[in-house]
């Protein structure tokens, strides 16, 4: 499987919600209730905290998955990285046609407060530039 060139859609710039109360196994939990919901196309806005909901609608969130299935097939995979801080986490997110990285912010309740999905290794948090070049609802 090859890494996935970056893509050029929309991301949450600035809408990143860091947390750091919920342990790893809610954060890991959270990541794969995420790629299921990609895969099925059920509860996939109901993953996201409050926040998250008031900058994207479900029609949004509904299109995201729409485009980043059509790009890069279902979830296959989604593998534990490592703490970023801040509350960010990274996780490998393997597709049927790629693989990505996935950057998660999980509240205490175990919603995603944060989402981004980036190829190549980009470390889409330094610069805005970076951001553009990765894929988020």
């Amino acid at each position: 499987m090859q890494r996935a060139p970056a893509k050029a859609t929309l991301a949450l710039a600035g809408a990143l919600i860091l947390c750091t109360g919920a342990g790893l196994s809610e954060r890991t939990r959270a990541a794969q209730r995420l790629a299921q919901a990609v895969n099925s196309g059920e509860g996939l806005a109901e993953l996201f905290s409050p926040e998250i909901l008031a900058l994207r609608d479900a029609a949004a969130i509904e299109a995201w998955r729409l485009r980043t299935l059509a790009a890069f097939g279902p979830f296959t995979t989604v593998r534990y990285g490592r703490y970023l801080g801040q509350g960010q986490h990274l996780y490998s997110a393997e597709f049927e046609t790629a693989q990505l990285d996935l950057y998660l912010a999980v509240d205490d309740q175990g919603r995603i407060g944060g989402l981004m999905l980036c190829g190549a290794g980009l470390m889409p948090l330094v610069r805005t530039e970076d951001m553009r070049r990765c894929q988020g609802p």
